[in-house]
């Protein structure tokens, strides 16, 4: 079985999400110059990669990794986005892992990239009601104080 060993790691600044420095960041952006400049220090050859794998949760739907292995100039490599609320980039660098572990790709980018300040909202109608609210989000689990489904925003009261 084939070792699987990180040759290069790189990633953006960290801001506070809807206030903070990188407020107006792009998460496609964010992903598109952390992952050309993944392949550019791993010192391997573009075409040695197979897969660009990247966690996004509430990325917009669109698929950022295939996005941003275009962008680096990896044309002729998938791409595959792990949306999960938490730790989603690690789950990446796992699955990453375990696919060169297991002998189908030899060399994967994977990590994580998000933009809450950019996050996709829709709209969806009020239970019980004829009115809408514009700005709803999917709460990845049910919202309390021990766990709140907004990461770092102020958590709601929660009813007993």
């Amino acid at each position: 079985m084939p070792d699987a060993v990180m040759v290069a790691a790189c990633r953006t600044a960290i801001g506070t999400a809807r206030r903070g420095s990188l407020v107006d960041a792009d998460p496609f952006d964010l992903a598109r110059h952390t992952v050309a400049a993944a392949v550019t220090r791993s010192g391997l050859a573009p075409e040695l990669f197979d897969e660009v794998i990247l966690g996004a949760a509430l990325a917009g739907g669109g698929e950022i990794a295939r996005y941003a292995a275009i962008q680096a100039g990896l044309i002729d490599v998938a791409g595959t986005a792990m949306n999960r609320h938490c730790a989603s980039g690690l789950a990446a660098v796992s699955s990453a892992a375990a696919s060169i572990r297991g002998g189908m790709d030899r060399a994967v980018v994977a990590g994580g990239v998000q933009s809450m300040s950019l996050s996709p909202r829709t709209a969806r109608r009020v239970p019980g009601t004829d009115e809408w609210d514009d700005g709803w989000m999917s709460p990845s689990h049910p919202n309390s104080a021990e766990a709140p489904n907004m990461g770092l925003l102020p958590c709601a009261p929660v009813a007993a």
